[in-house]
């Protein structure tokens, strides 16, 4: 299945190249100590990308499917990238969206937040999806990035990462 269209256009009389393509999902898995109800840390994803020939930590993402609603793509990408088998909606909030790269494409990228308590004793099944074999989930803690500890390459996750914690209170990330 094709998700991107390339196309040449004419904008004041010069020709772009174009990339059309669906629009995208990312969820930051925020993880909350239950005894604390502080941030412990978050669940990413380490990816091979053939792209950049490389694995890469990440928040887990994906391509909405035509007709399928964000919230409801960022829910199944949850359940194939994390293996979690009961999401509750309730707990997923949108952080709204941006486009990736308006430069050559319009995609755009629906970003969100799903926070969770103990993600060791959530109900996890196996991964499922299309990539499942080439990822890796991986627990960050809190200290780690504010530690400088953990190096992002992605866009998404350092944008994602970054606007939830600028916009948090401080009694929600342990800071007294």
């Amino acid at each position: 299945m094709r998700i991107f269209n390339e196309k040449e256009i004419t904008y004041k009389g010069k020709p772009y190249n174009v990339i059309e393509k669906r629009d995208a999902v990312a969820i930051l898995l925020s993880i909350i100590d239950s005894e604390t109800k502080r941030i412990a840390g978050f669940h990413f994803v380490r990816q091979f990308r053939p792209a950049i020939n490389k694995s890469i930590l990440e928040v887990p993402a994906g391509t909405i499917e035509e007709n399928e609603l964000p919230n409801v793509c960022a829910i199944r990408e949850l359940r194939e990238e994390t293996g979690i088998k009961e999401i509750n909606e309730d707990f997923l909030h949108s952080l709204g969206a941006v486009y990736s790269s308006p430069g050559f494409s319009n995609e755009k990228i629906h970003l969100f937040v799903y926070s969770i308590y103990d993600f060791q004793y959530a109900e996890r099944g196996e991964l499922s999806g299309d990539d499942k074999d080439e990822i890796k989930g991986m627990f960050v803690p809190l200290t780690d990035i504010y530690m400088d500890n953990v190096r992002f390459e992605d866009g998404k996750t350092m944008l994602l990462v970054n606007t939830y914690l600028s916009n948090l209170k401080d009694e929600y990330l342990g800071i007294d």
